[in-house]
């Protein structure tokens, strides 16, 4: 009899493990790595000139640079040339309802061979944007410079509507997944993309849709 209670204590303790372990597994694979595009540079390194920006947008800039740099997964080199691969500053022309602009085109082989990307200084100050924040939108516009989309997670630098995080570790996954395998059936040349990223309202310090 104290056998039978014994078994029956071990396989109900069992059964509790493998659904702690079960609800662990499908939590965690829940979160995604940021979706990839159809294009990237043929290398995980690209020329980058900011000095076409103010003083204070090419901090903003330079410290989202730096942030991608850090990360060793791709590295942006400055230029001052305008013949750079990826041309970043500000344009207060662009339409109000975007804190950010990133347009990029494609060669015959299908790799990206120029980028423009702009910030909304006008729309920044308007609604407030702190530096940190500021070089969050940069972070995210230079996330689509390298080939990255828009993701569906909030804490992803590249939700389309982030004012809040920094690059996470699932956009560094994403990164070294579209850089480590070949570009393949997914080139498509001299295509044209545009991101265009909303503002984000801020009420009583969080971030409002």
């Amino acid at each position: 009899m104290l056998k039978k209670i014994l078994i029956a204590i071990a396989l109900g303790t069992l059964t509790i493990v493998i659904a702690i372990f079960g609800f662990f597994v499908s939590t965690t694979s829940a979160t995604e790595i940021t979706p990839e595009g159809t294009a990237r540079f043929d290398s995980p390194q690209a020329t980058i000139n900011i000095s076409n920006s103010s003083q204070s947008y090419q901090v903003i800039w330079m410290n989202a640079i730096r942030a991608w740099n850090r990360t060793g997964v791709f590295s942006f080199s400055l230029s001052t040339s305008p013949n750079a691969q990826v041309i970043a500053g500000t344009n207060s022309g662009m339409s109000a309802k975007f804190t950010g602009l990133t347009n990029l085109t494609t060669n015959d082989q299908g790799y990206i061979s120029h980028v423009t990307t702009n910030l909304n200084p006008k729309i920044l100050a308007k609604y407030s944007y702190l530096p940190t924040e500021q070089t969050n939108v940069a972070e995210h516009e230079l996330g689509h410079a390298i080939g990255l989309l828009h993701s569906a997670n909030k804490a992803s630098v590249m939700y389309i509507n982030n004012r809040t995080y920094g690059i996470q570790n699932i956009d560094i996954q994403a990164v070294q997944q579209l850089y480590g395998s070949p570009l393949g059936n997914q080139a498509f040349p001299y295509q044209s993309y545009t991101f265009q990223d909303p503002f984000v309202l801020k009420v009583k310090g969080q971030p409002e849709e």
